[in-house]
């Protein structure tokens, strides 16, 4: 199943990705950081690319990192908007746990047990 275009382990990439994250504007499509104009979608594949690149992160989850960077670009703003506030309400959330994935994302039995999660 898809969540916002993306599979299950991509939206545990950018919740691991995301975590304590700081640069997640709150407008989805035109936040100014000083004098560099710099939108959801430009912060959204930094973020991803230094998480593969740095962390590694594509790995862990077993991700293609070329097919999230096409499916980061073919969204819409309103789809990454709706990606973004759901992971910020995800680590909002007490409970960063399966319960957490079923509220903000739906994920269902199949996709928490494709990721070894207990419900």
């Amino acid at each position: 199943m898809l969540y916002f275009g993306f599979e299950a382990k991509e939206i545990m990439f950018f919740i691991d990705c995301f975590n304590g994250s700081l640069a997640l504007p709150y407008e989805p499509d035109d936040v100014t950081f000083g004098n560099e104009g710099i939108n959801l979608r430009t912060v959204l594949l930094a973020n991803f690319i230094d998480s593969c690149n740095l962390d590694q992160h594509d790995a862990k989850w077993g991700i293609k990192k070329e097919e999230v960077i096409e499916k980061i670009k073919s969204q819409s703003v309103y789809q990454l908007a709706l990606l973004r506030m759901s992971i910020l309400r995800f680590w909002d959330l007490s409970e960063n746990d399966s319960s957490g994935l079923v509220k903000c994302f739906g994920f269902g039995g199949k996709d928490l047990e494709s990721l070894n999660i207990k419900a």
